[in-house]
């Protein structure tokens, strides 16, 4: 899994989505939280999950949220669309965080936006994973014609 705004700053810096809480909801203090996206970039993988870092402004990282794109897609884990990672980091506000999430991040505009966002990582780092066999390739061959030592 790689960080979305690491590849493509400008669209993040836009795009990412964040709420801003002025007073206490469901446990979660006034302030603002941002939703940081990381998809997986294996070339041979066709996953399409996301993965929410959720973190305050001071930088704390508060709940590690999976997301699948298709609606079904974690009921074979008997896990709805989105849930709570239990691999990665939690808080006392992750529940809340995921609540937050569910009702007030997710909608059918943002789906479509991170839909557009997996779809320009992997053709990225699929050309990426291209360049780098074809560059292997080349000198593979010119080590075979012309004998050289790479």
């Amino acid at each position: 899994m790689e960080l979305f705004s690491s590849h493509f700053p400008e669209i993040a810096e836009k795009e990412t989505r964040s709420v801003t809480l002025l007073g206490e909801q469901n446990g979660l203090p006034p302030g603002e939280y941002a939703f940081l996206e990381f998809y997986c970039v294996d070339p041979e993988c066709d996953c399409r999950n996301v993965m929410f870092n959720v973190i305050n402004r001071k930088g704390e990282h508060l709940a590690t949220l999976n997301h699948c794109l298709d609606a079904d897609g974690f009921r074979d884990i008997g896990e709805r669309q989105t849930f709570l990672d239990p691999l990665n980091k939690q808080s006392p506000y992750s529940k809340a965080l995921l609540k937050l999430f569910r009702t007030k991040v997710m909608d059918a505009d943002y789906a479509l936006r991170l839909e557009k966002h997996l779809l320009i990582m992997r053709q990225k780092k699929r050309s990426n994973f291209l360049w780098k066999f074809l560059k292997k390739g080349i000198k593979n061959a010119m080590a075979v014609i012309f004998k050289i030592r790479f």
